[in-house]
């Protein structure tokens, strides 16, 4: 009887989890358990549901864009135009970049013509580089000169002033590769951020593309140049 109680004591209290479907009208619960169990009460989730219409589609990760660059650099000689000589201005010679716009950069590509900003000036170009030279300010005419007046530039205000600009204009249309995954489209030593679709470079000029847009027909849609 002592060794008997003595097993007795070296056994452990269990518990055990028990779980059914609640709701479900085929469980005999007392066949599992006969612990009273609370109220089953389903829980009905909330669901939304929406209908939209929605484009599958798949690209490479790299691909070749055409694009189009142009540049206008303006070189000024500004002098002071006297009654009896004509004299240097302190100052007088400074250059400046024109920014140019895609819309221009597109005129001057499809039709080689471009009008110098802030003046009537229309250049027309024979090669997709050339310079041309013109009075900017005041008049030059059979070896005389009328000043334009005050000129304000470069943080200089001149007197008297006639200018003379030295202008260089270019442009080109060629290929770029582009690079999905980084954002990037490059044009050989320089790179730009793709999904802007322009950007300026010191030797290049102002550079735009158009950026891929999905065409689609019916349920096939596909990427292609605008």
């Amino acid at each position: 009887m002592f060794k008997f109680l003595l097993v007795l004591s070296c056994v452990g209290f269990s518990q055990a989890l028990v779980a059914f479907r609640c709701g479900d009208q085929t469980i005999n619960q007392t066949a599992i358990s006969l612990v009273h169990v609370p109220e089953c009460k389903p829980i009905t989730p909330n669901i939304t549901t929406e209908t939209v219409d929605v484009v599958i589609s798949q690209r490479s990760i790299q691909d070749s864009i055409d694009y189009i660059r142009c540049s206008m650099t303006l070189k000024h000689h500004v002098f002071r135009c006297g009654k009896l000589v004509d004299t240097e201005q302190d100052g007088g010679y400074y250059s400046e970049v024109v920014p140019i716009s895609k819309d221009t950069c597109k005129d001057l590509v499809e039709r080689q013509i471009i009008i110098l900003p802030g003046s009537n000036l229309m250049l027309n170009l024979k090669s997709n580089k050339e310079s041309f030279s013109a009075t900017t300010w005041g008049v030059i005419e059979e070896g005389s000169c009328t000043p334009g007046g005050t000129l304000h530039a470069k943080g200089h205000i001149w007197e008297n002033a006639v200018r003379n600009t030295e202008i260089e204009v270019e442009y080109h249309r060629g290929s770029g590769i582009v690079n999905y995954e980084n954002d990037e489209i490059n044009f050989g030593q320089t790179k730009c951020k793709y999904s802007k679709g322009k950007c300026y470079n010191v030797d290049l000029g102002d550079i735009f593309w158009d950026n891929l847009t999905p065409a689609c027909e019916d349920e096939i849609c596909y990427y292609d140049h605008n």
